[in-house]
């Protein structure tokens, strides 16, 4: 048994005069009345389903109204057995009557059959009694009716059971009386598998007793553009209570009330309602001397309402400042000092509005004679003042992905969309750092400087809380670097002219950008000052935007030392090697048998040097330097392009490559190789039959020294001794190093 069932209640009429075997009314609608109601007495809107059955969630109710087919339910079958041909017709006496005689023609009447043991049941509450007409068919096989009280949580009590007469006759099975304020659960079954017919099922109700009734208003306290309303309980209304005369008041003139108890204000004031009432039968009893009291408060002004709103900017040197109230012929006070402004104050007049040139808090009211003054308004409206840009002078880095887009702004259109009518505009020349409109046009996470980067003729500061539209970004740097981009163009296009290039101060650089949906990466070193991004048409050259995701600046360049400790290294940007600790930089200047010799850079290096570093194996950083006049002209080391390298007639070329477990340079013969960008080859305009130079111990001048030479030159050891018989190993020879094999 599941507790939706009690929810399944009937409103009832009390039952009265005899049972006609003809289901003939009485003129005077005695019958219980079918309605489904939920526990707390409110309709429940069953209503017959296009299925032709009633149904309250997923349960079938033995009741079937106006339906062309009929079902039969059980405890252990509730969904029934539908079968066709019983019509069953809610009358409007307010009983269930069946006037359809496909299967039963005794007398011409047809019922709701009971064949097989079905059961029909229904669950009612506020019955005082429950009987049917039905009929049995034969001495054995009879119509019963059980009687099960419903508990709170839905359980059964014991049945009480009462069979039928077991006649072919109809007759009335009584099932005596019942607590109104009872659930039950009444079922009609037959005692065998022969037919029995319910015609009629009838409800009783105790009759309604009048009570005294306690009335309130669902507002005491009302403005004059407010009603109010005399009540009966909480109804909401007079529920078919009327007046005993006149209402009078204590006080006239404060408010007016209608037949129906609707309460109208007249004009500020406090009065008493007074009324008596006439009895409504079998509800209400007639009820004196009832007194109501209720106020009437004056209207009150509209709070004034001041554009620019609180908490914007405004640019330019000055704002004209508009004051409104939604009351009609209010005067509006004002001031411009703080201070709450009273009927005292400056009265605001919209032929001559107040102007601004600063940063100003604005405060007003809004008054009426005969109405309370409105609450006081209050807007500080802020001049900007534009940022000077801060420069850098370390590592940093600006991904755009840091700013979220302010989704309430007037400007926002998938992020801040800037326009000829905006400030900024989107051409407008100036720089302005971002720093300056964060909070409005957007938020800053963290590991964003928005002190640092300024944008210009930009259509989007921020778009799609990832990236940067426009022509122009700007950082300051004091000090050399390389400025790193991630960049794509504004749209996928398809004609190589409309490639569009990164530019950094003018000059165009990488592979260019076809695709919005295909970022690249450009590095492109730069000396200290204004660094300015923007973007350039392939085709003519034009100015156009891009869409920038990130801007990173780096003081150093990196390099790695293999296991090896010898590397080739070619950086795009001027180099400093004064102050690196434990790293070694050399170019080569010549060979000397099967030995290079090399001069090491000390100081700065200009850009795209082919170098031969030396070091333990390692990361190492390299500052950048502004520029460097260092003459490298006599460097035999090449750049590599990313193309073959390929042996050549009247030169020599070597890779640097493995040989016996050290780094050596090996000649490239028949077999071609590939240097890669960033790196390098060493080569001589010169035949030379060496197929490997050594690269052994500290490289500054490495020159290999044939032993049958030792005599002709004074050694000296790396503490500066003189050594007479130099043996293999490293020495000073004329100022250089020398290895002997």
């Amino acid at each position: 048994m599941k507790k939706l069932f009690t929810l399944l209640t009937l409103a009832l009429f009390a039952v009265s005069g005899a049972w006609s075997a003809d289901y003939t009314a009485p003129a005077t609608k005695t019958y219980g009345e079918l309605k489904f109601l939920d526990v707390a007495g409110t309709d429940a809107n069953v209503t017959v389903s296009s299925d032709n059955y009633l149904t309250y969630g997923a349960y079938y109710i033995g009741v079937v109204l106006k339906v062309t087919d009929w079902y039969n339910a059980s405890d252990d079958n509730p969904a029934g057995n539908k079968e066709n041909g019983v019509v069953g017709d809610f009358s409007a006496q307010g009983f269930i009557k069946v006037t359809d005689t496909a299967q039963d023609n005794t007398n011409g009447n047809a019922g709701l059959k009971l064949n097989s043991g079905r059961i029909r049941y229904y669950y009612v509450t506020g019955a005082t009694s429950v009987a049917g007409l039905v009929k049995d068919n034969g001495s054995t096989k009879y119509v019963q009716l059980k009687i099960q009280e419903v508990a709170s949580d839905g359980s059964l009590g014991d049945a009480t059971t009462i069979d039928g007469n077991k006649t072919t006759a109809q007759y009335v099975i009584d099932g005596g009386a019942l607590d109104p304020s009872k659930y039950y659960k009444i079922s009609f079954t037959s005692n065998n598998t022969g037919n029995c017919v319910i015609y009629q099922i009838r409800l009783g109700k105790a009759p309604a007793v009048a009570v005294d009734p306690v009335f309130s208003l669902t507002k005491t306290t009302i403005g004059t553009d407010e009603t109010s309303q005399i009540q009966v309980g909480s109804k909401g209304n007079l529920d078919g209570i009327t007046f005993n005369g006149d209402v009078t008041f204590g006080t006239a003139g404060v408010v007016t009330v209608n037949a129906t108890g609707l309460v109208t204000p007249v004009a500020p004031g406090t009065t008493t309602i007074n009324f008596n009432t006439n009895a409504v039968s079998e509800k209400y009893n007639a009820s004196t001397s009832n007194s109501l009291s209720i106020t009437v408060t004056a209207p009150v002004v509209a709070t004034p309402e001041i554009t620019p709103a609180d908490g914007s900017r405004f640019f330019g040197a000055s704002q004209e400042i508009t004051i409104t109230s939604a009351t009609d012929g209010a005067s509006i006070y004002y001031t411009t000092d703080g201070s709450t402004p009273t009927a005292s104050s400056t009265l605001y007049n919209s032929e001559d509005k107040p102007v601004i040139t600063a940063t100003t808090t604005i405060k007003a009211i809004a008054a009426k004679v005969g109405c309370t003054d409105s609450e006081v308004a209050t807007a500080t409206i802020t001049k900007f003042v534009k940022s000077d840009l801060t420069s850098i002078s370390t590592n940093a880095t600006w991904n755009f992905n840091k700013l979220t887009a302010n989704t309430s702004h007037a400007y926002y259109s998938s992020g801040i969309k800037l326009t000829d009518s905006t400030f900024p505009k989107k051409t407008d020349l100036d720089y302005f750092v971002y720093e300056d409109f964060k909070g409005d046009f957007f938020t800053i996470a963290d590991g964003f400087d928005g002190t640092t980067i300024a944008f210009s003729q930009t259509e989007y500061p921020i778009r799609d809380n990832s990236f940067m539209q426009g022509t122009n970004l700007k950082f300051n740097t004091t000090v050399p670097g390389i400025v790193t981009v991630t960049y794509s163009n504004t749209g996928n296009r398809d004609k190589e002219d409309d490639r569009r290039f990164l530019t950094i101060n003018g000059t165009k650089y990488g592979v260019g950008t076809m695709k919005s949906n295909a970022n690249v990466t450009t590095s492109v070193p730069v000396a200290a000052g204004d660094v300015v991004i923007g973007g350039v048409l392939k085709k003519d050259e034009s100015v156009q935007y891009l869409r920038i995701y990130s801007v990173s600046f780096s003081t150093t360049t990196s390099a790695s030392i293999s296991e090896y400790e010898w590397v080739t290294y070619v950086s795009e940007a001027p180099l400093d090697f004064s102050g690196v600790a434990n790293l070694s930089a050399y170019i080569v200047t010549g060979h000397s048998g099967n030995a290079i010799t090399t001069t090491k850079m000390t100081s700065t290096v200009p850009a795209n040097t082919p170098l031969l570093l030396s070091g333990a194996e390692g990361d190492y950083n390299i500052p950048v330097a502004g520029s460097s006049s260092t003459d490298v002209s006599a460097n035999k080391l090449k750049a590599g392009t990313g193309a073959v390298v390929a042996s050549e007639s009247g030169k020599t070329k070597y890779v640097l490559s493995v040989s016996g477990g050290k780094a050596a340079f090996k000649k490239i013969n028949a077999t071609d190789a590939t240097v890669p960008v960033g790196k390098a080859y060493l080569q001589f305009d010169e035949t030379i039959e060496a197929p490997v130079f050594d690269l052994d111990g500290e490289a500054t001048g490495i020159k290999a020294v044939e032993n049958n030479n030792v005599e002709n030159n004074k050694f000296y050891n790396l503490a500066g001794q003189q050594v007479t018989q130099p043996t293999k190993g490293l020495y000073i020879v004329n100022g250089k190093k020398v290895i002997i094999k």
